[in-house]
């Protein structure tokens, strides 16, 4: 897959949830479209809600209640607002699949798989 030859990366995120609400969709300088949702996730018994982030990325139509699957990696965001600086942990999607379509949450499956192989090889940045 091009994404995969174009960014190393020492981070896989690979999600399956359901969609807790419909996508919103912004668009950010007048050509950057934004996606954004969350994901009702499992994770130790528990349900964990996953707030997911997807820049320019063809999403399959999506409603509330679909099983997703999510392949991208974790980032930390932060801005400010009102004077204070807030920030917020989520999943930057690089492809995104209705778990309905069972050959392509299959091959985003694979992909990860893939990538966690080649984390192996990744360069980590050194400290000064």
């Amino acid at each position: 897959m091009a994404v995969e030859a174009e960014r190393e990366s020492s981070i896989v995120a690979l999600l399956r949830g359901r969609l807790v609400a419909s996508p919103e969709v912004r668009v950010i300088d007048g050509r950057r479209r934004v996606t954004t949702f969350d994901l009702a996730c499992v994770a130790h018994g528990r349900r964990v809600l996953v707030p997911v982030v997807a820049t320019d990325v063809d999403i399959p139509a999506l409603k509330t209640g679909d099983d997703v699957t999510v392949l991208g990696y974790v980032r930390r965001r932060f801005w400010r607002a009102n004077g204070r600086i807030q920030g917020v942990t989520e999943v930057l999607a690089d492809e995104i699949a209705a778990s309905r379509r069972g050959s392509k949450a299959e091959a985003l499956h694979t992909s990860a798989m893939r990538r966690c192989r080649s984390v192996r090889s990744v360069r980590l940045p050194v400290q000064e």
